[in-house]
């Protein structure tokens, strides 16, 4: 025995458990799966600008370093001079690795040291 189903009254054809099976369902796992892949290329899209963009910051941040400061030369983390003498301790709380270091030669300079001979 089958069963009927009828969409509406203005639709001539009908559904029964063979066609639903033989029909309907594969016709609605094809569309998931379309679905599923147009997902996944959006999101491959969306992953792909959001590495562009990352990119660019990191392009910009290395340009700006580049213009207006040093890299720490034990970390490699971007530091800036705004004005006084050349000792810097690269900032912790910025990623950087706390320790101090001459501006201008990037020699170590040692923690309680009041001077220092750039070589």
């Amino acid at each position: 025995m089958a069963l009927t189903l009828i969409i509406s009254p203005n639709c001539k054809e009908y559904l029964t458990t063979n066609n639903l099976k033989s029909e309907v369902l594969p016709s609605a796992h094809s569309q998931k799966e379309s679905i599923s892949k147009i997902i996944d290329q959006i999101k491959a899209r969306e992953k792909e600008e959001s590495e562009a963009t990352a990119r660019q910051i990191d392009a910009d941040a290395e340009a700006w370093v580049r213009t207006n400061g040093k890299r720490c030369p034990h970390c490699n983390q971007g530091i800036q001079r705004s004005m006084g003498c050349d000792f810097m301790m690269c900032s912790l709380a910025a990623g950087g690795c706390g320790k101090s270091f001459c501006y201008r030669c990037g020699k170590p300079w040692e923690r309680g040291g009041v001077s220092h001979t750039c070589v």
